[in-house]
């Protein structure tokens, strides 16, 4: 278990990091690309990349930090400072520590498909997460051409899936886009979505984040692995975020998929705070620090006594995180 820092050796760290980021020709500025392990890769403003080490005490580095490099030794380059953020994307482990996952995004984009199965819990936690996290969130929703399979047989499910997208955006003003990283189709408009952005691509496994990148740059660059035909469940083939430059502008993250990345440790708050139909309730409950559970004048639990006042799935999505909440 990693050691817990007191709060006068953090003030001892800032405090060489400050003189590190203020000492003229410390280092050069650089962008982290991925964190390896052991070794992080990081690309310099020269465009040159490198493998290098990271000093200690400079606590965990991701995907799209900025980073001081010492080039002392050009063939032992090492990371003496970082950064601040301007945002950091996180989620616990199974040991309810915090792991850090990408940080200065912008951008959510969620990545849904019909396969390996279009399941609304989970895209109402990752629009629950951007919330949280100040992030714009972007629903895309990959695999378009399996729409058009077997559709006598899957036409009402298919209908579903595009009604529960049509909510999202036209009630609760959520962009979404559709697209086939198969067929190279939408990928246009995906790319304007992600200009000026530093985006994070999340989504269960087998959605096709792998994909969509390759289709986006037109060759392999992120390794993909077909859905598994024995329980229609995604297999994991990223291990750890990776930062893309896009050719039209911006930076695209691809995150692990990680199906378990939901909502723990969140207050009840929060989590009303990640559903855009109780916005305007929030703050005007009878008490201040309400947590809309049973007390009296709660603004929220009166809407939720209203039957209509979310789709059911998105009713079931809430009443599910809150049965984790703090």
């Amino acid at each position: 278990m990693a050691r817990k820092l007191s709060e006068r050796q953090h003030r001892v760290l800032d405090a060489r990091r400050n003189q590190v980021l203020n000492t003229p020709d410390a280092g050069e500025w650089a962008l982290l690309i991925a964190n390896l392990g052991r070794q992080v890769q990081i690309e310099l403003e020269s465009g040159a990349l490198l493998s290098c080490f990271v000093r200690q005490n400079l606590g965990a580095l991701v995907a799209g930090d900025r980073v001081l490099v010492s080039l002392e030794d050009p063939h032992n380059p090492v990371i003496i400072a970082r950064a601040d953020r301007t945002s950091l994307l996180f989620r616990p482990d199974p040991y309810h520590r915090q792991k850090d996952i990408a940080a200065n995004i912008t951008q959510l984009v969620i990545v849904t498909a019909k396969l390996p199965e279009f399941i609304p819990y989970y895209l109402d936690q990752y629009l629950v997460i951007a919330e949280y996290f100040h992030l714009s969130p972007l629903i895309l929703f990959n695999k378009t051409d399996l729409l058009d399979k077997n559709l006598d047989k899957n036409l009402n499910q298919d209908l579903k899936i595009l009604e529960t997208l049509k909510y999202y955006h036209e009630q609760l003003g959520y962009p979404w886009l559709a697209c086939s990283a198969l067929e190279h189709q939408g990928l246009e408009a995906f790319n304007q979505a992600l200009i000026g952005h530093q985006s994070v691509m999340m989504g269960l496994s087998g959605t096709g984040k792998s994909s969509l990148i390759n289709a986006l740059f037109r060759k392999p660059l992120a390794r993909t692995q077909e859905v598994s035909q024995a329980n229609l469940k995604g297999q994991h083939t990223t291990t750890t975020a990776q930062l893309y430059h896009l050719p039209q502008g911006g930076n695209l993250i691809d995150s692990p998929g990680i199906r378990e990345f939901g909502v723990w440790d969140l207050e009840r708050q929060a989590i009303f705070q990640g559903f855009k139909e109780f916005h305007a309730d929030l703050g005007h409950c009878q008490f201040r620090d309400c947590r809309h559970d049973k007390e009296p004048g709660c603004r929220i639990q009166l809407r939720l006594s209203d039957p209509n006042a979310l789709p059911s799935a998105r009713r079931d999505s809430l009443f599910r995180m809150l049965e984790s909440a703090r």
